[in-house]
C-alpha cells in the first residue's frame, strides 16, 4: 500500500483493490511466513520478532502479523480473521 501511495495511486482506488481481494489477510500472512520459514510457529520471542519483521517489509498490518506469528492456541484468543 505504501508503494502504491509513493508512486501516485490514489488512496480510493488502492482500498477498492484491497477490499475486491479474495482471501483474508491475516491467512495471507500465515502463508507467507509458512513458505517462508516453515509450519510451525516460531518457538521463542526473538524468532517471533524476526518473522513478524519479514512480513512488516511485505506490507501486512499489525493484526494480521500477530496472527500469523502466534500459535494457533494464541490465536483462539487474539483474532479470528
Amino acid at each position: 500500500m505504501v508503494e502504491l501511495k509513493a508512486k501516485g495511486v490514489p488512496p480510493e482506488i488502492i482500498e477498492a483493490a484491497l477490499a475486491s481481494a479474495d482471501g483474508s489477510w491475516a491467512e495471507r500472512a500465515v502463508a507467507a511466513r509458512a513458505k517462508r520459514f516453515g509450519g510451525s510457529p516460531p518457538g521463542d520471542r526473538q524468532e517471533r520478532a524476526r518473522q513478524a519483521r519479514f512480513l512488516q517489509t511485505r506490507g501486512f498490518r499489525h493484526e494480521d502479523i500477530m496472527y500469523a506469528v502466534m500459535s494457533r492456541a494464541d490465536n483462539d484468543d487474539l483474532y479470528r480473521p
